[in-house]
């Protein structure tokens, strides 16, 4: 009989974990294969989750702007369940969760009005949850997030791919117990956005903070400043028409308000074109104007750099690229991957552009 129940356990708890999301949400989720590895361990293979509705049907039954959300995937495995501590005290743990080759798509028509509705940050809606669950260790190996949006002015597709995202976050818990124990969540992530852009990225959350604070840092490898072109010029008008950033580091802590930080960013040569729609339709360069051309004028300070270090006394620290602030008051009807691009993009624009933070 026990082997028996062993051996129908896969077959029904694949069964109930469909019913469950299928009756129970806006998506449908189908699952390959249960496997259970030894008595406190489980794996579900070859999982596709999305909305019940396609993306055009499902944007169409909106009023207002929303994701919507497919995902794939490999395996999803749990290890070292602790069995006694979840039947009797309705407290899940366990070791570690390990998925390998995720594949997320996120599609948004901006074209449609946005509603605002306040978005807690990761620490206020893991503490808000009301079951208790401690994960010490999750691992995603191999992931893809693919982000695409409808831009407002054009109806242009702006797509932004991250390929070979290597993951973990540590301490993730929505257990108070455990939370005190182990305060600070961390998630350490290696990625390849665009396919060939090298970025690394740590996030370190205090659980126990009011004001949600966090804090962030990463560095991103050498790209052709062209590249960015496919993604900004059908949004922004802007062409890139050369230039090269060998680097990119940057760090900065955050709370519920505003974050805060320095960027160090070693670009050169960067030259950019305003394009201009013509009556017609057709799309023409034309050159920047002299007040748009000082914008980017921080491409000299390396130079000039350079020449000062060489009427520096021996031994003075050389300083390569140019240095920025980091400053972004938070939208509160945004989740956090907002705030993290705005942030980053503060950077950005005070690293290029010579005008003070606040503008």
């Amino acid at each position: 009989m026990l082997l028996g129940a062993f051996l129908y356990a896969p077959s029904y708890l694949n069964k109930k974990i469909t019913r469950m999301v299928n009756n129970n949400s806006e998506f449908s989720i189908s699952i390959g294969q249960v496997s259970i590895k030894g008595l406190r361990s489980i794996e579900l293979e070859n999982i596709t989750l999305q909305h019940k509705l396609g993306k055009k049907k499902y944007i169409e039954s909106k009023d207002f702007q929303t994701d919507w959300l497919s995902v794939k995937m490999a395996s999803f495995a749990i290890y070292d369940i602790n069995w006694k501590l979840l039947l009797l005290n309705n407290r899940f743990f366990a070791e570690k969760v390990l998925l390998v080759s995720p594949d997320i798509y996120v599609f948004r028509d901006k074209r449609i009005p946005s509603k605002y509705k306040y978005r807690a940050l990761p620490a206020t809606l893991l503490r808000q949850m009301k079951f208790q669950l401690s994960i010490p260790a999750i691992q995603i190996e191999d992931g893809k997030i693919t982000y695409e949006e409808l831009t407002k002015k054009n109806s242009e597709k702006i797509k932004v791919p991250f390929y070979h995202l290597w993951a973990t976050i540590h301490h993730l818990s929505t257990d108070t117990m455990y939370i005190v124990d182990h305060p600070v969540m961390l998630i350490d992530a290696e990625s390849a956005v665009f396919d060939s852009v090298k970025t690394s990225i740590s996030y370190s959350a205090n659980m126990l903070s009011p004001s949600d604070a966090f804090s962030m840092k990463g560095t991103i490898e050498s790209f052709s400043a062209q590249m960015l072109n496919k993604y900004i010029t059908s949004a922004t008008r802007v062409f890139i028409n050369d230039g090269f950033v060998k680097s990119i580091e940057f760090t900065f802590t955050a709370n519920e308000d505003e974050a805060n930080g320095t960027m160090m960013m070693d670009y050169h040569n960067l030259k950019v074109t305003i394009l201009k729609q013509e009556e017609k339709g057709e799309v023409k360069r034309r050159a920047l104007k002299s007040a748009l051309v000082n914008l980017f004028i921080r491409n000299e300070d390396k130079k000039q750099k350079k020449s000062a270090l060489h009427e520096a006394p021996p031994n003075t620290p050389i300083v390569s690229g140019h240095t920025g602030t980091i400053h972004f008051k938070r939208r509160k009807d945004r989740f956090i991957f907002n705030y993290w691009w705005n942030s980053f993009k503060s950077g950005v624009s005070s690293t290029i552009v010579k005008a003070p933070t606040n503008k």
